[in-house]
Parts: structure tokens; sequence; C-alpha cells
């Protein structure tokens, strides 16, 4: 269930940053948003997943997803590079970097008990990360991540 959930996510995620109609920005970001799951069903298995004593199956979620989303993201941050919007030697390691630290510190337990002023304090923080990793213009992701946390519930 797992493997089919997320092959779905990466599928719907690659649809998006191959379609080179759409700037560099807006793709990064209907990308990332397609990760969400959003059917009763993938609900049901992330809420399963995110159980304590299921980390193992988590863990084994956060892998296949990376190793799918990882090669794709990259494409499209090389692709940025190319653009001159980013400015990275390493957009492998920028794009797992980036995706390692949004899933620590943005999962739910991490964020149920934060003030909203530590969540604002947080999302300014990767979004500041986030730049500096793809070697971006300060603010030049604040509103494309920004419209990803609205979408996520997280602001």
């Amino acid at each position: 269930m797992i493997e089919r959930l997320t092959n779905r996510l990466v599928a719907e995620a690659a649809l998006i940053v191959r379609n080179r109609e759409l700037p560099f920005l807006e793709r990064l970001t209907k990308a990332v948003m397609s990760l969400n799951v959003e059917s009763q069903l993938g609900l049901e298995v992330m809420e399963q997943v995110h159980r304590p004593q299921n980390a193992l199956m988590h863990q084994k979620m956060q892998q296949m997803l990376l190793s799918g989303i990882n090669p794709l993201f990259t494409g499209l941050v090389e692709e940025g590079i190319d653009q001159g919007i980013c400015h990275t030697e390493h957009p492998s390691g920028a794009v797992e970097m980036t995706m390692l630290y949004a899933n620590t510190a943005f999962d739910e337990l991490n964020m149920s008990d934060l003030s909203e002023e530590q969540r604002r304090e947080k999302m300014a923080a990767f979004i500041y990360n986030t730049e500096r990793l793809f070697g971006m213009e300060k603010g030049s992701l604040q509103e494309a991540i920004m419209e990803i946390f609205a979408a996520s519930r997280l602001d």
C-alpha cells in the first residue's frame, strides 16, 4: 500500500516537473504540493504511518519517496541553475537535505506542540535555509513556500 501511494505521488510530481510550459518556481511549488496526500485512503495510510509503533513504516515511506523525488527535483534545480535562478554546486545534495529537513521539521509530531510564533519562526528558518541550499536570492522562495505551507495548513 505504501509503495502504491508513494509511486502515485512521485508520478503526479513528475508530470508537473516535466511541464516546461510552467515557470520554474510554479513547477517547484506545484510539484511539492502534489506530494500532499488528499484521498481518504491516503489519509488513513498516513495516519497509520505517523503512529509511534509504525516508525519503521514511516522511515520506509520517506526513503521510497526520497529516492523517487530526488532525481525529479534535482533536474528541476539544474534547470534553475541554467536559468540563473539557483547557484549550487550540489543540486542533488541540496534537494536531499531540503526534503529531509522538511520531513523532520514539519512532521505532525514536531509541529503539534508549537506556539504560533514558534511555527512562524520554523517556517521562516526553512525558507531562509532552503534559499541558501539552492543558492537563490534572499526572499525568492518566500511566496512559493508560504503557498505550500498554506495548502498544508501549517501556516
